[in-house]
């Protein structure tokens, strides 16, 4: 809770009490099937939350946008997103049933009106959306290449509709094969962890 108090003081006691709800549940579930490294459990707030929550902090999400999570797992980043913008609607789709009724119930349990779970992969669905995340799912070509075509065209509001990636170390030969543009944010510009310091986000479009 500190560290969410911290870095999103400007979020409502409701959500930073939401998202301390949710860090405790993906634990829980995180003993009953694996969610996330067993050893994160002691950081699932620094190492998961605030890292899918630097979206939030880097990209402001126009209301009433359409995002598709790709390959969520135990709701990440597309969970703390939900919380965070609830004017938003939010698909999480992971191919592991276990994952996807893990988030079905958090989504219940947090009483996320505006967050679906599908189980099943992304190239089986048929609907378009603004916004695509992912965090680690792939590499940055191969993840384009699966989120690209369900993305609609355009912009919503003053945004250019895109793929939002959170992934870490270097790399620069992956983002030149690129068929999108892109820019690149810092994590370690917001979160003084050491954690941050390698972390970043893509936004393509």
């Amino acid at each position: 809770m500190d560290l969410i108090k911290k870095y999103f003081s400007g979020l409502t006691s409701e959500k930073q009490e939401k998202l301390t709800a949710y860090a405790a549940l993906l634990k829980e579930w995180n003993q009953k099937i694996n969610l996330i490294s067993k050893k994160d459990e002691v950081y699932i707030v620094e190492r998961h939350i605030l890292h899918s929550l630097s979206i939030y902090r880097f990209i402001p999400l126009p209301e009433g946008s359409s995002i598709l999570d790709i390959g969520s797992g135990g709701g990440l980043p597309g969970i703390p997103l939900a919380i965070a913008f609830p004017g938003c609607t939010f698909t999480l789709i992971d191919s592991i049933r276990k994952k996807t009724v893990a988030m079905q119930e958090m989504v219940m349990q947090l009483e996320l009106s505006n967050t679906a779970v599908v189980c099943g992969r992304a190239e089986q669905l048929h609907k378009k959306y603004h916004f695509i995340t992912g965090r680690a799912v792939a590499s940055l070509p191969e993840f384009e290449k699966t989120a690209r075509p369900l993305l609609l065209h355009g912009n919503c509001g003053n945004l250019k509709n895109g793929i939002l990636y959170l992934k870490g170390g270097e790399f620069e030969k992956e983002q030149s094969s690129l068929r999108g543009k892109s820019q690149t944010f810092l994590l370690k510009e917001i979160f003084a962890e050491d954690f941050f310091a390698t972390k970043k986000l893509v936004y393509i479009f």
